[in-house]
């Protein structure tokens, strides 16, 4: 039966994921996690926000005998204050000085196309690395087909 207690015309089919965090220190820890959880039956990755894409590349380089298909996380930096947040707050997110410094002062206006530009800049990047991408749009739905439209081409 569905949510609202309709019978299905047959039974539903169960892809299984694990999170993992690229971004946490010690990493092997983290990695002999993640492997168990893969050997017990995961099906692919999907990943904490990345905002820094070497750490996607050595992530997926200890990860290279898995054979799973990654989904990387992305939440588009709002502001400031939001990527402060995240880098205070969430164990193993990085965001560079570099981009909370491109959003340092801006309107609203100029915050959002300067957001959408650093998440099209930043999966260009990342998407040869991995099989898709994880949005965590806090808000923002409204933009991600456009971020998808450009970073696909």
């Amino acid at each position: 039966m569905d949510i609202t207690g309709h019978t299905l015309d047959g039974a539903p089919a169960f892809c299984f994921g694990v999170v993992a965090n690229p971004g946490l220190e010690p990493a092997g820890e983290h990695l002999a996690r993640l492997k168990g959880k893969i050997t017990q039956g995961a099906q692919f990755i999907l990943t904490q926000p990345i905002y820094e894409p070497e750490i996607l590349e050595r992530f997926i380089e200890s990860i290279g005998e898995l054979d799973v298909p990654v989904m990387v996380g992305h939440i588009i930096l709002k502001s400031v204050s939001m990527a402060s947040f995240m880098k205070s707050n969430l164990p193993g997110v990085t965001v560079p000085k570099k981009l909370m410094e491109e959003l340092e002062g801006l309107s609203k206006e100029e915050a959002v196309e300067t957001s959408l530009q650093i998440s099209i800049e930043l999966l260009k990047k990342m998407k040869p690395m991995c099989q898709g991408i994880h949005f965590m749009p806090a808000g923002w739905e409204r933009y991600v087909p456009r971020i998808i439209e450009t970073v696909i081409g």
